[in-house]
């Protein structure tokens, strides 16, 4: 990302406690593991699996 910008994906399951799961900064992906990025689009998946926590919501945050 240009002009320092900071890109946080974070995941819930009550939209009241977020936990971020990755975050983009200074040209990486941290932790990686959960992020695809392929010709320019990103893809970030949950890591919390569907059967334990069936109503997950995720957001993005983007700060400079």
């Amino acid at each position: 990302m240009p002009w320092g910008i900071t890109d946080t994906v974070q995941d819930s399951s009550d939209l009241s406690t977020w936990t971020t799961i990755s975050s983009y900064s200074g040209g990486a992906w941290t932790p990686s593991a959960n992020v695809t990025d392929a010709a320019g689009v990103v893809t970030v998946q949950d890591t919390m699996p569907m059967n334990l926590a069936p109503r997950r919501f995720m957001r993005l945050q983007v700060a400079h």
